[in-house]
């Protein structure tokens, strides 16, 4: 689905000896399955996304997507990219618009794609937020009503209206408490079980990352410094700074200790 290669990223600045933000990060996602990207704050994870989303330029690389270049790619090529790929935000109080009932946020892109009549588009607003575990009795109430894990629903619902085929969903936990992160997570899995979405999924987050990742890419200072399948990387991590990060994740030492009684 996505093929990232050599992607890089160096800011100007009046200092001279500026580290890049991204250097020469390479990744694949596969359809249907879960890439994340993990790693402290500043590691280049939010950079890495904006560029392959076309709203940062990248200095170099390239980013294959169905084996197109996104980064060469002209505004009419652009324009359908943008249609299959979406974005859900980390913080549902700031990525809705409040003046909008939920039914303008939802429609939105479909007004802006042109896709369907005024009667059409509420149809398809009132179909997702049923997917989205929310009734439709809510199509015309405005996001301040709403608790935080009901507005990223609605931000999951507005991502899914173009029917795209990779999500790129950065840090879209990190403003929930446990459970509701938990009920997210679990709706994430099952709209990709049950449209084969593919996810690019961005959090610092070890714990979230272990339940629903399929590959993990982890970042450091801009770069990679280790990736592989999701259970190998977490059950026999090679690098010392990855190591440093699950030896901070709660409970990662219970883990290790059930799976080594369960190997005797």
């Amino acid at each position: 689905m996505l093929s990232v290669r050599g992607l890089s990223k160096q800011f100007t600045s009046w200092r001279d000896d500026l580290p890049p933000a991204v250097s020469q990060v390479s990744f694949d996602i596969q359809r249907g399955t879960t890439l994340s990207l993990v790693g402290e704050s500043g590691s280049g994870k939010s950079t890495t996304a904006r560029m392959i989303l076309r709203l940062e330029q990248a200095t170099a690389g390239t980013v294959l997507f169905d084996g197109q270049d996104v980064l060469t790619r002209d505004a009419a090529h652009l324009r359908d990219y943008r249609r299959r790929v979406q974005v859900v935000y980390q913080n549902p109080y700031a990525s809705l618009d409040p003046r909008f009932t939920l039914e303008q946020i939802i429609c939105e892109p479909l007004r802006a794609f042109a896709i369907g009549d005024r009667t059409e588009q509420r149809q398809r607003a009132a179909t997702l937020l049923q997917r989205v575990g929310l009734p439709v009795t809510l199509l015309g109430s405005r996001p301040a009503h709403l608790s935080g894990g009901q507005r990223q629903r609605v931000a999951i619902a507005r991502a899914l209206a173009l029917e795209p085929q990779l999500l790129i969903l950065d840090e879209p936990l990190s403003a929930l408490d446990a459970s509701v992160q938990k009920q997210i997570l679990d709706l994430l899995a099952e709209l990709q079980g049950e449209l084969g979405l593919s996810y690019l999924f961005i959090s610092h987050d070890l714990a979230v990352v272990r339940q629903i990742s399929d590959q993990v890419v982890v970042m450091q200072a801009g770069r990679i410094v280790e990736q592989g399948p999701a259970e190998q990387l977490f059950r026999a991590p090679a690098n010392a700074y990855t190591q440093r990060l699950l030896s901070d994740v709660p409970g990662q030492r219970y883990l290790d200790s059930l799976h080594f009684q369960v190997a005797i």
